[in-house]
């Protein structure tokens, strides 16, 4: 009698036990399974770009639905890396979808947009945000670009005559304004433009 109750018992420890194996490595596998669903593949886990609402507005007011928005280091007017890779990638966008007419290149100084009690900033400043200006227009024709190119300095607003006759240099900059770009008499300073940089791609109606 003790024998056969301990083959009964020998019995179950293994039945329970094999239960158990089982149920383990269908856990494991499960979770695996799930795992390889919710994880991206590296090519679809790249950081998105993104531009400022003040952008979106001027290439909305342009007929584009290309532009970047690009960061330059303090007292600096050489691209970045990142900001190469945004510019080409938006170029590259922008020329696939329809033969180019015009790009506008806007830049500031490392300061705000000049109020209209200031009128223009420094010298040192104006001549920053031109260098700016001509930087990614040299750059983007190294990629190729052979459109119409206006550069827009945003560290001097408009004089009387440009006014008047409602240049594209006053215009940008009053469609800035409306947008909500800061300026030098403004309290908060948010979002800030100083050494920034945006680029509409306009393409051919």
């Amino acid at each position: 009698m003790s024998c056969s109750v301990s083959r009964i018992t020998k019995s179950l420890f293994f039945s329970l036990a094999g239960t158990l194996a089982i149920f383990t490595v269908g856990c494991v596998q499960s979770a695996k399974i799930e795992e390889a669903g919710t994880s991206q593949p590296a090519d679809q886990a790249k950081p998105v770009v993104e531009t400022s609402s003040q952008a979106q507005f001027v290439a909305h007011e342009n007929k584009s639905n290309f532009v970047s928005e690009i960061t330059f280091a303090k007292n600096k007017s050489t691209l970045s890396s990142a900001a190469q890779k945004s510019l080409a990638t938006e170029l590259e966008k922008a020329a696939k979808s329809q033969t180019l007419e015009e790009v506008k290149i806007i830049a500031w100084s490392d300061m705000e947009y000049p109020s209209v009690h200031t009128q223009k900033l420094s010298k040192a400043q104006r001549d920053l945000a031109e260098n700016r200006t001509s930087n990614i227009e040299k750059f983007l024709k190294t990629k190729g670009l052979s459109a119409k190119v206006e550069q827009i300095n945003m560290a001097e607003r408009p004089n009387a005559l440009e006014r008047f006759f409602n240049s594209e240099d006053a215009r940008i900059k009053k469609s800035l304004e409306i947008a909500g770009v800061p300026n030098t008499d403004t309290a908060v300073k948010s979002p800030s433009k100083a050494a920034k940089a945006i680029v509409v791609f306009i393409p051919k109606e």
